[in-house]
């Protein structure tokens, strides 16, 4: 085991060690950094673009946590009640997670088009010209338009991941629940769901830890604008990091990102752990 441990700690241990004494510096990446104890960190949370794209990657983890496991536990039990043909839908929803991001992005920038796009098009069509607008440039609603392209590439990803576990059921026990009078909705909820529910954890702690690291969508689709209206932690971090050469501050809110997933990935698997336990 000791050549894995060595990896792991060469790629993920040590490199959290330095981000996190780098945390405390003023550092451009050239020369001797400066420390500056806790600056980085109360000037972080005192920084209303910080507080911003704080605010809209926990919108994206809500989406993900409301929207896209559910839609993707619901096609995944449509899935496997399917006879026939179950491997073609299976990789036609799985086929958007291998499309580069990129290729996504710019795929979305045409459809919010104000001016030619699609969605504008289909809106005069059926007589709803008045909820054309620009879709990218609108700072009450480009953050979801932002989040919609990366909440569709993943559903196929849940798919895939809980259509297994549902496969992994013994049907004789579903088959005992009809033959007993249980409903669709009870064999469900009180057979199937808490039968896959360590899968659904992992859904779960992939979509909050998928949400804290992205910055791919609204980097390509808006640069994070107007403003920092759909700008995410991820990009908020790279932006200073790279950008502004920050590197102290930079590395300071990526401590603070990884503090986040620890924290909603212990409350999750204390909230899916407490209802097994009484389960």
């Amino acid at each position: 085991m000791l050549p894995g441990l060595g990896l792991y700690t060469i790629f993920f241990v040590a490199p959290i060690i330095v981000s996190g004494a780098i945390s405390f510096t003023e550092w451009s990446g050239f020369g001797a950094p400066s420390l500056q104890g806790l600056a980085n960190y109360t000037g972080m949370f005192r920084d209303p673009g910080y507080l911003r794209s704080l605010s809209n990657t926990a919108i994206l983890i809500a989406y993900g946590l409301f929207i896209q496991i559910p839609i993707a536990l619901l096609l995944a039990y449509m899935l496997f009640s399917v006879e026939r043909g179950v491997r073609v839908y299976r990789a036609l929803y799985f086929f958007p997670v291998v499309i580069a991001p990129i290729a996504i992005a710019t795929m979305f920038r045409i459809y919010y088009n104000g001016e030619f796009g699609p969605i504008n098009e289909l809106l005069a069509v059926v007589g709803l010209e008045n909820w054309q607008q620009s879709w990218l440039s609108n700072r009450n609603i480009v953050l979801h338009s932002v989040i919609i392209p990366e909440i569709w590439r993943f559903i196929g990803l849940h798919v895939v991941i809980l259509l297994a576990a549902l496969q992994g059921i013994p049907m004789s026990i579903v088959e005992s629940a009809r033959i007993d009078g249980a409903s669709s909705w009870i064999i469900f909820t009180r057979i199937i769901a808490p039968m896959i529910r360590h899968i659904l954890l992992i859904s779960v702690v992939l979509c909050i830890t998928g949400s804290l690291k992205s910055f791919e969508f609204p980097l390509i689709l808006t640069n994070g604008g107007p403003g920092e209206s759909s700008t995410y932690l991820g990009l908020y971090m790279f932006r200073h990091a790279f950008v502004y050469q920050k590197l102290g501050y930079g590395s300071a809110v990526t401590i603070t990102i990884l503090l986040y997933a620890l924290g909603l990935t212990v409350a999750a698997r204390r909230l899916l752990g407490g209802a097994e336990a009484d389960s």
